[in-house]
């Protein structure tokens, strides 16, 4: 497990491996997370992939991870996801 402060050298040290395998690799990674309020109002957003640019995704979609209730009856988190259909052409 990385200490605290090496999360980034985690997800660069992951997708390397990952264009790194002789096949094909499909990714689909949470890029952010949101946390809004019931009148719409951003409370908390986090980069879940540290910093890490990322190249244009074949396609992206929010995901509502917790609605409301879920993890507080006045929050709701939605997660930003991506998707790249070959990670070793995405990465380059």
């Amino acid at each position: 497990m990385a200490h605290r402060g090496q999360e980034r050298l985690v997800v660069d040290a992951h997708l390397a491996e990952l264009a790194a395998l002789p096949c094909p690799v499909t990714l689909i990674s949470d890029l952010t997370y949101e946390k809004h309020d019931r009148a719409g109002r951003r409370l908390e957003q986090f980069d879940l992939l540290y910093g890490r640019q990322m190249p244009e995704p074949a396609c992206s979609w929010s995901w509502e991870v917790a609605p409301f209730g879920e993890e507080s009856p006045a929050t709701r988190r939605t997660h930003t996801v991506a998707a790249y259909l070959d990670w070793s052409v995405g990465a380059a």
